[in-house]
């Protein structure tokens, strides 16, 4: 039988110095990490190969016209964005495909891949919710890891959504978090 799943919280954390999409799930027992992308999204790659493979097709359909190298600049240009624009679609598109295939998998079937970890609720000793100056939602969570000889360690993130909200605010974020982390959760707002 699977776990339930109380919540899910879209967020942006940071691995190696860069950004990385994560979804949090909180079942009963633990909140399970899983990636929804690495760094590099579909949109970013589809941008980039995008307008290069534009550029390139209108540099090289201008020469063959017989166009100068000012012409062939605009029109690769030109070609490059639109190849840009593209690319840029088909991303989005196939990110939000990977964020609801994730969404419709239980918590064993994300564990099995790779990056995605799960935290004891037990290990998590402190969880702070806080508003940024920027707008933005930090959510901070104090772990201790028996692993490393009850070291502590912080795991932090951005708040982006909540996948069944349009436009989240603080409150919904806590009414999640509340019930799962009682005394141990502090909201700043």
């Amino acid at each position: 039988m699977s776990e339930k799943i109380l919540g899910i919280i879209r967020v942006i954390g940071t691995e190696e110095r860069k950004l990385v999409n994560e979804l949090l799930f909180f079942t009963p027992d633990r909140m399970v990490v899983a990636r929804t992308n690495g760094g590099r999204t579909a949109l970013s790659v589809g941008i980039s190969y995008g307008g290069t493979v534009g550029a390139v097709i209108g540099i090289l359909a201008t020469l063959a016209m017989r166009k100068g190298i000012i012409e062939s600049f605009i029109i690769g240009c030109v070609c490059g964005a639109g190849g840009a624009g593209f690319g840029a679609a088909i991303g989005a598109i196939i990110d939000k495909t990977r964020r609801k295939e994730k969404k419709e998998q239980t918590p064993e079937e994300l564990l099995k891949a790779e990056n995605n970890f799960d935290m004891l609720y037990s290990e998590i000793t402190k969880v702070e919710l806080k508003k940024k100056w920027s707008g933005g939602l930090e959510i901070k969570m104090e772990l201790i890891d028996e692993e490393i000889e009850g070291e502590t360690y912080w795991g932090k993130w951005v708040a982006t959504d909540i996948p069944e909200k349009k436009k989240a605010t603080i409150e919904d974020y806590e009414n999640i978090l509340r019930p799962i982390f009682g005394d141990k959760l502090s909201v700043k707002k």
